[in-house]
């Protein structure tokens, strides 16, 4: 019986690791631009850390695929913090104000009790399954401010709780989604659609 439990845990093991092996290396890009600000985003599929034991714990997102992310971001004004999230659906073609663009991305859980257009909700770093929503970068990692020179702003931090797709795996995918600035004031300032970035240029 013991023998038996242990093939079937490896053999989900296994599989578990080519999914992710044939992942790795991939890359979604989003560049964005306005009147004031510009910048982008790199998401790169990373090695699964897989757990010392078997399954995963319950806490993490279904078929989530650790990735590694760059934001570098220019025109920020000194001074001023700024939001960075991804929306749930794409920006329209024909919309270079941002319009379209909704709210942080909340995959359909019932882990994450409020939405972030309610006043209550504020995001805990220390417990992202329970009051964030995952689309909410700048909620998790830090929001975006750059000293009274105003240098570029960089971020590096890992993603592992969303799912790197086609745009076609559902609410946890981020390609065919919008990343999405938004100002002080909750003014969208730049959008850019994330694509898969060996099929566009770079």
């Amino acid at each position: 019986m013991q023998k038996s439990f242990i093939t079937v845990c490896a053999a989900l093991f296994f599989a578990a690791v080519s999914g992710q092996t044939s992942l790795i290396g991939k890359r979604g890009r989003s560049r964005f631009e306005s009147s004031t600000i510009k910048g982008m985003v790199d998401f790169r599929v990373i090695a699964q850390q897989m757990p010392l034991i078997f399954p995963a714990p319950v806490e993490k997102a279904p078929n989530s695929t650790p990735m590694d992310v760059q934001i570098t971001i220019d025109g920020l004004i000194p001074g001023f913090r700024y939001r960075y999230y991804i929306a749930p659906t794409p920006i329209a073609q024909d919309d270079g104000r941002c319009a379209s663009v909704t709210n942080y991305l909340l995959p359909d859980s019932s882990r994450i009790p409020q939405a972030p257009n309610v006043i209550s909700y504020r995001c805990d770093p220390n417990d992202v399954v329970g009051t964030c929503a995952y689309g909410d970068l700048s909620g998790i990692n830090g929001l975006a401010s750059v000293n009274l020179r105003g240098e570029t702003f960089k971020k590096t931090f890992r993603l592992d709780y969303l799912q790197y797709g086609t745009g076609q795996s559902g609410n946890f995918d981020i390609i065919g989604k919008a990343f999405v600035v938004r100002g002080v004031l909750g003014d969208s300032v730049a959008c850019g659609n994330i694509y898969v970035l060996n099929k566009c240029p770079s």
